[in-house]
């Protein structure tokens, strides 16, 4: 019996870094959809022509969400290792790599059938709606089902 609580009390220890962080700040789904859109911007300004302000979007993008990950990690105190995460993890981020895909797949299709304004509207939308529903749908119940079978 011992053994069982002890291998429980391990997974529990394993899977604490996935299932208990702080959660992203309300305006991070935002920030991503920005940091996109921002990306989407300056391909539209390096189609132009425009290069200096091509770059300078590139690094002010790269930059604002570099500082964002860095607060964050600190804050979170930890960067776990994927090939540590418990099952339920790695489907959610499966998941989210899957939906990532679905929404560049989407922006590059209205980006060539689009005005530029439309498709960094519409990139800025998609990345902030798939990240949204990750951060506060997937990922929470991925943690709860973690819980739930270590309980």
């Amino acid at each position: 019996m011992e053994s069982k609580v002890s291998l429980r009390e391990l997974n529990l220890a394993a899977a604490r870094p996935f299932i208990e962080y702080p959660p992203t700040p309300w305006w991070y789904p935002g920030l991503i959809g920005g940091y996109f859109a921002a990306i989407a911007v300056a391909l539209f300004q390096g189609a132009d022509g425009h290069i200096v302000a091509e770059l300078s979007v590139f690094a002010g993008a790269a930059l604002t969400l570099g500082v964002f990950f860095r607060w964050y990690r600190a804050r979170w105190g930890t960067w776990p290792q994927m090939s540590e995460a418990p099952a339920e993890i790695r489907r959610a981020y499966r998941l989210a790599f899957a939906g990532a895909s679905v929404a560049l797949l989407l922006t590059v299709v209205v980006a060539l059938l689009s005005p530029p304004l439309a498709a960094v509207a519409v990139t800025f939308v998609v990345f902030t709606t798939s990240v949204w529903a990750y951060e506060r749908r997937v990922y929470p119940a991925a943690c709860a089902a973690v819980r739930s079978r270590l309980a």
